[in-house]
């Protein structure tokens, strides 16, 4: 039996949000960010000796109390202002405490000073300050001293310091040269003034740095782990499928061991540029499962396979197979007395065939003959339900019909094609859409708007607030 050797000393692991999710709550605004730009400029003017004003960085040790913080900062600003022609006047907003020993690490380590270290706490509650003096037009400095707490800060930070305990640590020298405001090295604990020279010529260079993947967080942080691991979810266009990247990118993902990963094909083969023959789902299957995707091919859907199973079914079912997409989608867009003529004509001397298809009106047989699985729903989901039964990456192969649900629907041209107005106001009545009201999110749903609601916010996309709109 393999012995343990991991984490021995660890007493419990416990997850903190994201910076992503911290600032997505906390986000910078526009008075914060006048503040921080404009006074990082002047710094460097100043280190640049482009101004002969003095720098000065002053305040509390440490940050304790917010309260007291702000109480600081409203007598500061004013002196601030006062004094701009000579200072360049920096509050000094410290988190993070260096100790010799052991002691308290500061307000985002233990924010209620008892040993409680509520981290997740203190990070907001000194984002949000830094928002607050920013805003008053105060411009921030901070000791950077963990290595992770940049990322929840940084941007709103005007000036950086290095303490004589990190000075000579190369991992903060690292950090410091991607930091986007001014910093100061001090020198080491001994007093020596070449630490902090070496750390400036080291922090000048570019570095690489090191970061935590996905499933290490899930490996080693009960919180994530016990999360369902998500999938990322692609809709292709078939035509797609024939541009050599997509090739590509199998190959890597076979190379890394890619999973929790679905493509879901839209297969109306209809493409504008005509490049997506009846039978490529063969090669489409093939090429995916060589590379150890698992493939779904979703062609029927439920009402189709009801009738499949009626006396008859197996001729409409061949029919169906064999029949050239062309001419399917063109039927499609005639309409249910178009197929009754068709497959009147094919089906000449099956008796039981032609009985199947006289028990349809030609509105039904239009639903019946457009119910590919990719329109389906119960097929979709039990397909979907299929796939998730484990982390292997899946393709479906969902056949459809161009433009499905519009009037245009199967029509050659309906790449380039437009509704007339007619054809707009029928499509509009037929969805139960009051007109000037086609852009509200539940038109035509008002009765179950409450309850879809409901399920939406309560689906994984959007059960943890707010996502971000931009990259940092």
């Amino acid at each position: 039996m393999t012995r343990v050797t991991d984490n021995l000393r660890i007493r419990s692991i416990k997850a903190v949000s994201t910076p992503a999710r911290v600032k997505d709550e906390l986000p910078l605004g526009d008075a914060a960010a006048d503040t921080i730009t404009s006074a990082r400029a002047g710094i460097q003017q100043l280190l640049r000796g482009e101004d002969d004003r003095l720098l000065v960085v002053v305040g509390p040790c440490s940050i304790h109390d917010p309260e007291a913080a702000l109480e600081y900062a409203r007598r500061l600003a004013p002196l601030r202002e006062s004094l701009k022609g000579e200072l360049q006047i920096v509050m000094r907003v410290y988190f993070e405490k260096p100790r010799t020993t052991v002691g308290w690490k500061g307000l985002i380590n233990d924010p209620d000073l008892n040993d409680s270290f509520e981290i997740d706490r203190g990070l907001r509650t000194a984002r949000k300050l830094l928002l607050e003096l920013n805003g008053m037009g105060l411009p921030c400095g901070v000791e950077y001293l963990d290595l992770l707490t940049p990322q929840y800060l940084a941007d709103l930070v005007s000036w950086g310091a290095i303490g004589a305990r990190t000075t000579e640590s190369q991992l903060h020298r690292e950090m410091a040269s991607g930091l986007s405001c001014p910093v100061g090295f001090k020198n080491g604990t001994d007093g020596s003034v070449k630490v902090a020279v070496d750390a400036v010529m080291s922090a000048r260079s570019p570095h690489r740095f090191l970061s935590m993947t996905q499933d290490y967080l899930r490996r080693h942080m009960d919180s994530v782990a016990e999360r369902e691991p998500g999938r990322m979810v692609a809709l292709v266009g078939d035509a797609e499928m024939d541009e050599g990247n997509m090739y590509e990118a199998l190959w890597e993902g076979w190379k890394h061991g890619l999973r929790n990963c679905w493509w879901i094909v839209d297969y109306n083969r209809q493409s504008l540029d005509g490049v997506v023959p009846d039978q490529m789902f063969r090669l489409i299957d093939r090429v995916f499962r060589t590379t150890g995707w698992n493939v779904i091919t979703i062609k029927y859907g439920k009402r189709m396979m009801e009738a499949f199973a009626r006396p008859g079914g197996k001729t409409l079912r061949r029919w169906i197979n064999d029949c050239p997409n062309d001419l399917y989608s063109a039927l499609t867009f005639r309409g249910g007395a178009a197929w009754r003529a068709q497959l009147t004509e094919d089906f000449d001397g099956d008796d039981e065939a032609l009985r199947l298809i006289e028990s349809y009106d030609d509105e039904a047989l239009q639903n019946l003959m457009a119910n590919l699985g990719g329109h389906c729903l119960e097929t979709l989901m039990e397909a979907f339900e299929e796939a998730a039964q484990d982390e292997t990456p899946t393709c479906f192969i969902a056949y459809t019909i161009k433009g499905w649900g519009l009037p245009l629907a199967g029509h050659k041209d309906n790449h380039a094609g437009i509704l007339n107005d007619e054809q707009v106001d029928g499509f509009r009545t037929k969805l139960g859409i009051k007109q000037g009201y086609e852009w509200e999110p539940f038109a035509g749903l008002e009765e179950r708007q409450a309850e879809l609601e409901k399920f939406l916010s309560q689906v994984p996309f959007n059960r943890e607030g707010r996502r971000r709109y931009e990259a940092d």
